[in-house]
């Protein structure tokens, strides 16, 4: 009864109620398109952590938004037993907590599905957390490749670094010599009402570490681009490295937040100065004419 989330994206017809398990990035992404459709949406977390990794005032934001859209967290509860009733499911928790529900989606993480490949066979290894790859990401038969979420490597398991990943192996097929994968500066995003997004050095990190990092807290609902959008929740936080006075992080939350960390990334990786910056051109108005104003401040 409790399925994959995945199954979520190739139902025929939306649920009005469903319960999702967990609190990561794809949870809130389908509590976010449910919830656009008219479902109820109820996502049950095991402890008081949702969407790890990225500043908790921001992740509030995000849940006190959702909750305006019939969205609620369950926090500290888990899953006892589910029983089949006229009206759908009946989800009962840990906690003793009941409730009727139509679907039950589970966004726990992935597993790696190789134990019915047969890789023995072909001299390939396999840990506790997919197959074994090495710098290269080359397998223990030297033939093969791993990429993506069924790769033990201590990576996300998020699209953009599966795509990162196959396009290292094609690259590494014809190139003489050889370098070992070196991935740049981390992007993500969380794809839902309002959209949170980051790169580089995280809030959470640079909190840690107040006499390396600087955060520099910028609100934008009163910039042009968000106005247009009434997007009251836009906020802008970036991470500025105190000894080379570089912005090396940022986190923002808005209706297109995952446009502005990109836009970000490139100025981040890039090492974009100031002058640089105010030399390039851009259409207007956008979210990228924005960036003259953000980047100086």
């Amino acid at each position: 009864w409790v399925e994959h989330s995945g199954s979520f994206f190739k139902r025929h017809a939306a649920p009005k109620n469903i319960t999702i398990l967990g609190a990561g990035v794809i949870a809130f992404a389908i509590a976010g398109i449910a919830s656009e459709a008219g479902a109820t949406v109820t996502l049950v977390q095991h402890n008081h952590v949702a969407l790890r990794g990225f500043d908790p005032r921001l992740v509030q934001k995000l849940i006190t938004n959702l909750a305006k859209q019939n969205v609620h967290v369950v926090f500290d509860d888990e899953l006892a037993r589910l029983d089949r009733n006229p009206a759908g499911l009946q989800v009962t928790t840990v906690s003793g907590a009941q409730w009727t529900t139509e679907a039950v989606y589970a966004a726990l993480g992935r597993l790696p599905n190789v134990d019915d490949l047969n890789l023995e066979a072909v001299g390939v290894t396999t840990v506790a957390h997919g197959i074994q790859v090495n710098d290269y990401l080359q397998t223990s038969n030297p033939d093969i490749f791993a990429v993506g979420d069924c790769a033990a490597v201590m990576t996300p398991k998020l699209a953009n670094y599966a795509i990162f990943q196959g396009k290292y192996v094609g690259d590494l097929l014809t190139a003489t010599p050889r370098f070992p994968i070196v991935y740049p500066l981390q992007a993500s995003a969380v794809f839902s009402l309002p959209r949170l997004a980051q790169v580089g050095v995280s809030v959470a990190v640079a909190r840690q570490n107040p006499s390396r990092y600087t955060l520099r807290e910028i609100p934008l609902n009163g910039w042009l681009t968000y106005q247009r959008e009434y997007d009251d929740q836009a906020q802008l936080i970036m991470v500025v490295d105190q000894q080379s006075g570089q912005v090396v992080g940022a986190e923002a939350i808005s209706n297109q937040a995952d446009v502005l960390i990109n836009y970000l990334a490139l100025l981040i990786q890039q090492h974009v100065t100031p002058t640089q910056l105010h030399d390039t051109f851009f259409a207007y108005p956008s979210a990228a004419a924005d960036l003259y104003g953000i980047w100086t401040d």
